[in-house]
């Protein structure tokens, strides 16, 4: 076989080799790897199905496949996904260390979703938005994250009757598995103010007070007696909180 030939059997090779990566099935390569994937439909670069985690069905979970330069890592994904009148957009890239690179990922749905309204310490309604600009989330955890923001608009607290807090924000960064949060309001009936900070190895610990703005309802401010006090006046929310999903700090 003289060379030229050669050099056309390789391409012709190469040609259907990566003919045959573009159509894989996705069905086919999710029972290969043990994924939680079910009614999986289209290819391995285009793609939609149900992911299961923890008991739970998220449905209409879609991605779309593209390659990246080789010093940006292995392979980039746009991925969507909903649930319970949730939905969440993203883009993911996969690193050559096996680090998840997260880019302008937003998530926001209703507060009274059955998933999140048991997960509640009380009964809210109203709307929620996670904005994640740049996180990083490697084997072991959630490693850096930055200028994450979630905000709830015009949430409610309803015990009996329906109780307006305004909208309220918390403000994250995430260094080497290490959280630092700022929780604040918008100036609305309840003024909010405090810190979420920790790791994984020592949880996480959350300090705010609460407070009845003047001119809130005098409703708001009974409820708010039922805490405990602040020093500084209002009342004060203490609590301690386990983060396995936070990287172990160096």
């Amino acid at each position: 076989m003289t060379r030229p030939m050669l050099g056309w059997g390789m391409l012709a090779l190469l040609s259907y080799l990566l003919f045959l990566l573009l159509t894989l099935p996705a069905q086919r390569v999710a029972a290969w790897s043990g994924a939680p994937l079910t009614e999986v439909r289209g290819s391995l670069w285009t793609g939609s199905g149900t992911l299961t985690l923890q008991g739970e069905n998220l449905r209409n979970l879609q991605w779309r496949l593209h390659p990246v330069w080789p010093w940006q890592g292995v392979l980039g994904a746009e991925v969507m996904a909903e649930h319970q009148g949730w939905q969440a957009t993203g883009a993911v890239r996969l690193g050559w260390n096996g680090a998840l690179h997260v880019h302008d990922a937003t998530l926001s749905g209703p507060l009274d979703a059955p998933l999140l309204a048991r997960r509640l310490p009380l009964p809210l309604t109203g709307q929620a938005r996670l904005a994640i600009p740049h996180a990083v989330w490697q084997r072991e955890g959630l490693r850096k994250a930055e200028g994450v923001t979630l905000e709830v608009f015009k949430p409610k607290l309803t015990l009996g009757e329906a109780l307006a807090l305004g909208d309220l924000v918390a403000e994250l960064d995430v260094v080497d598995g290490r959280l630092d949060g700022r929780l604040h309001d918008k100036g609305g009936p309840l003024e909010l103010a405090g810190q979420l900070q920790g790791d994984a190895r020592s949880g996480l610990a959350l300090e705010a007070r609460l407070k009845a703005r003047p001119g809130a309802p005098t409703v708001l401010a009974d409820n708010l007696r039922l805490l405990p006090a602040a020093p500084e006046g209002g009342a004060r929310i203490h609590a301690r909180l386990t983060a396995p999903w936070l990287a172990q700090p160096k």
